[in-house]
This record gives structure tokens, C-alpha cells and sequence, in this order.
């Protein structure tokens, strides 16, 4: 570092201080109080207002920065800095009214069966027209799309002949996807509801979607009530491109997509969980081939127990968390060295490392972030965080029972965690630094309206300045002030 010359003074009567000493003095103040010296001349403005200095500060605060939201410009970290900074505090402090708004989403006529984030889901620094945007179906056979902040329907879609029951968003092309019971999946458009095609034939009706994009192709994967997955290309809707038996003669309706387009499939209704290795699926020899010749791996509980839900444990690229019926949660090695994949040759199978008994009845939510496995189930009142040890395993970090009903869903982000119960509840948590874990903080239970006539939350949605529950027929929408 430059030595400073402490009689030296500017005309101004500051105390004159070479530019990149300042940033490193700049380095160990917080946002507070870099817009408080950015106040005291022009040299210590320009030197507050450097772009390095509030990265550092928005890396060393969240660490899970989303670097693609990042615009051009110098005040692109400042802003990210001061957007995250007024959503944490509104929702770290939680006062109904002036740190968040609450609406109830009323329309449906029937049980609400899925919903969606229509809006992105990372922080846009636009806060002046961003409006949380959300889309939902119900057995009444509409799919609805609302403005949150509002508590505005923006419009209905009313194609589908029987209940609705799963959404999907085709994000690329800002396109809608819902299927219903009776096997039809309807495209719309998200910012019009104008209907952009359909897709028909999945027998035994549509119980879970996803799309994304693989080598040359844009799919949507559908899963039915027969167990069948369809493959279409969604920019060539005029054939299937692939249909092949999963869970042959179940229900399909756990259906995730690892970053590695590893398929993981299976039904609640039995069986264990299927592995398939889409990228090979979708080359020539897979669209006419036998799907199972490219099938991973099939994991099977000790005990069979059913499967209800899967987390990918993001710092561990080859592994995942499987929760069952019987409140088990599995760690599992996809992919042992010895793994050769190449359909014909020999296979490493997957390797369940470790089960651990985690909660009373089936393991409804299991998420993943900052190194910290949330799980929950629907049958007792526990929200649990767990770390993972060597060998795979789990081991108990915090026991959290805020509510005073079964947990019914959880959502899980790098801000902040969100749970909802079928006692009218929904709790907000925050991720804060405890020596060099990461824990999160209990906060408070979110207030406002009534629910009459409804059952209780039956699920819970999230991005980064909102949160949804699910109630019946009803939605209840929060919105944190910016």
C-alpha cells in the first residue's frame, strides 16, 4: 500500500488519500456506511461507488449471487446490494402491513391441483414495474394466472375438458404447459393466454411435467397415470418423439431432472426410483431403442419402501437425497467410479451409502442449499436441517416445530426457507452465518385474511420478494416490500 502523507489536505480541507488506498480501506465497511463516506467528497464518491467493492460486499452477504441478472453499467452490484438489502430486511422483520402485503387469490371453483412462478425467480432490479406473477390449475378445469402483488386475475384458460393437474413452464419461449386427466396437455401463451397447440394421447391422463432443453432438441417430458413417459419436441409438436414404460401400471408423479440430464422417475404408489440417461435417450439409437437400455440405475429401499421424494445434493454433483414413505431419508452414490453407462456393457449400480430415520410418516419435502439438507413430513410438525458427513451420513443439526399442525410443504432458496401447515400457517426463516455453517434463523408466521371453508396449506411456492400457499380452492399470496 501507497504511504499516505497525513498534512496533505485537498482544497476542500479532506484529508487527500491516494485512490486505491481508499479502496482498500473501503474493503472493511459495509453498505451503511459506504454510502455515508461516499458523502464526504468527490474522490471518496467515486472510490464508494467502485463496482468491485459492492461485488465483494454482495459475495461475502449472499455468496449465491445470480451473476446472469447482472446488467451492464458501474451501479449494477449497488443495485443488487440495495434491492437484497431492503427484501431481507422487509422479510427478516416481518411487520403485516409495512414489510409485506397479503391477498387472497380467488377464482377456482375447485381443489387448486399445481401452481407456478411465471416471473423470474431471481432478483430483477426493476423494482419499479417487477410484478410477481404466478399461474395455477384446479379440478374446476381452468388454468388462472395472477398478478400477486394485486390480487389481480389476469386471465383464464378454459380448453381443458377435465381437472387440471400439473403446470409446467416452458421459460424460453414464455409458454404455459397443463395437463389434464383426460391425457391433453395445452400450450399458452403466459403474457396473453392465447392457446398455442396441444398435445394429446397420454393415456390414464397427465400427472407430471417438465421441459427443458437437450442436445438439438427443446422437450417437454410427460409423465402418465400409466406410468408412461412421453417425449415431445416442443418445436415440432406434429409426432412423439418417444414413448417408453417407467413405472409400468402406476401413476407417475415423481418426474426430476438432474443439471446433468440424469431423469430420475417413480411413482408413490410403489416401487423405487428410476434412473435414465435422457442426453442418450434423445441421440438416434435411444429415440428407437428399448428406453431401458438406458436405464442408470433403479433405487430400491432396503425394506421397499415407497418413494416420495428426491433432492440433488448440488456440492455433491453425484449424489442425491431420497425420502419414503415410512419417513426414511436415503443418501445414495449415483455414480461409484467403476460406472460405465454405455448401454451393453457392465454397470456400476447406484450405492445407497446411508438411511437415516428422520420423521414420523412419509417424507413429504426434502430441498438442498448451502451444504444443508431441510426436510419435512406431512404427518408430524418438525421441520428438520441435517448436514451430510463422509459415507453419506445424515446427521441432525436443528429440530425446528413452529407450527402447531403437520408441515405440509416447504420451499427452500439460497435467502431463505418457508414452511406451511394444514393448521392455516406459513413460517419464514433466514439463512444467517453461525461460525462457518450456515443455520437458519425461525422468524415469524405470516398473518393476514381468512381462509374459510378451506382445509388448511396444502403446499407453498416462493421466489425472491413472494411466497404462495395453497389452500383448497383458495390461494394466499405474500408480498415483501422493496
Amino acid at each position: 500500500m501507497a504511504e499516505v502523507d497525513v498534512d496533505a489536505e485537498d482544497s476542500s480541507g479532506t484529508l487527500s488519500v491516494p485512490f486505491d488506498c481508499l479502496l482498500q480501506i473501503f474493503e472493511y465497511l459495509d453498505g451503511h456506511d459506504l454510502a455515508k463516506v461516499s458523502r464526504v467528497c468527490k474522490n471518496w464518491h467515486d472510490a464508494a461507488q467502485t463496482p468491485l467493492l459492492w461485488k465483494h460486499l454482495c459475495l461475502q452477504r449472499w455468496l449465491f449471487c445470480n451473476l446472469s441478472n447482472m446488467t451492464p453499467g458501474e451501479q449494477a452490484w449497488q443495485e443488487y446490494y440495495i434491492h437484497r438489502h431492503a427484501v431481507d430486511t422487509s422479510m427478516g422483520r416481518g411487520a403485516p402491513k409495512k414489510d409485506y402485503r397479503a391477498k387472497t387469490l380467488r377464482g377456482h371453483q375447485g381443489q387448486i391441483k399445481d401452481a407456478v412462478y411465471l416471473s423470474k425467480k431471481e432478483a430483477c432490479f426493476d423494482t419499479a414495474t417487477f410484478r410477481p406473477i404466478v399461474a395455477s390449475c384446479s379440478e374446476d378445469k381452468t388454468v388462472r394466472v395472477w398478478d400477486i402483488t394485486e390480487g389481480s386475475e389476469l386471465w383464464v384458460g378454459t380448453e381443458h375438458k377435465s381437472a387440471v393437474t400439473c403446470l409446467t413452464l416452458w421459460e424460453e419461449e414464455s409458454i404455459l404447459c397443463s395437463g389434464d386427466q383426460d391425457g391433453d396437455v395445452h400450450m399458452w401463451d403466459c403474457s396473453t393466454g392465447q392457446n398455442r397447440g396441444s398435445l394429446r394421447g397420454h393415456d390414464g391422463g397427465v400427472s407430471k411435467m417438465a421441459a427443458c432443453k437437450s442436445g438439438r432438441y427443446t422437450v417437454l417430458l410427460v409423465g402418465t397415470g400409466q406410468g408412461d413417459i412421453k417425449i415431445w419436441d416442443l418445436r415440432n409438436t406434429t409426432a412423439c418423439l418417444k414413448t417408453f414404460p417407467a413405472v409400468p401400471g402406476m401413476a407417475l408423479n415423481i418426474l426430476s431432472l438432474h443439471k446433468d440430464k440424469t431423469l430420475a422417475v417413480a411413482s408413490s404408489d410403489g416401487g423405487g426410483m428410476k434412473l435414465y440417461d435422457l442426453e442418450r435417450l434423445l441421440s438416434p439409437e435411444g429415440l428407437t431403442g428399448d428406453g431401458e437400455d438406458y436405464l442408470v440405475g433403479d433405487l430400491e429401499h432396503p425394506s421397499l419402501q415407497h418413494t416420495c421424494c428426491i433432492t440433488w445434493l448440488s456440492w455433491k454433483p453425484n449424489m442425491a437425497a431420497i425420502g419414503y414413505e415410512n419417513g426414511d431419508i436415503g443418501v445414495w452414490d449415483l455414480k461409484p467410479a467403476s460406472s460405465d453407462r454405455t448401454p451393453g456393457r457392465g454397470k456400476s449400480p447406484p450405492v445407497l451409502l446411508h438411511t437415516t430415520s428422520a420423521h414420523v410418516g412419509a417424507v413429504r419435502g426434502l430441498s438442498v442449499v448451502h451444504n444443508v439438507l431441510v426436510s419435512a413430513s406431512a404427518q408430524d410438525v418438525h421441520l428438520k436441517t441435517w448436514s451430510l458427513q463422509n459415507g453419506g451420513i445424515l446427521t441432525e443439526e436443528k429440530t425446528y416445530v413452529d407450527h402447531q399442525g403437520p408441515v405440509t410443504g416447504i420451499h427452500v432458496d439460497n435467502y431463505k426457507a418457508v414452511s406451511c401447515s394444514d393448521d392455516f400457517s406459513i413460517r419464514v426463516y433466514q439463512w444467517r452465518r453461525e461460525g462457518g455453517r450456515r443455520v437458519l434463523d425461525s422468524k415469524y408466521t405470516l398473518l393476514g385474511g381468512s381462509l374459510q371453508r378451506a382445509g388448511g396449506f396444502q403446499c407453498v411456492l416462493s421466489d425472491y420478494t413472494s411466497c404462495v400457499g395453497i389452500a383448497g380452492h383458495v390461494m394466499k399470496a405474500y408480498t415483501f416490500t422493496t
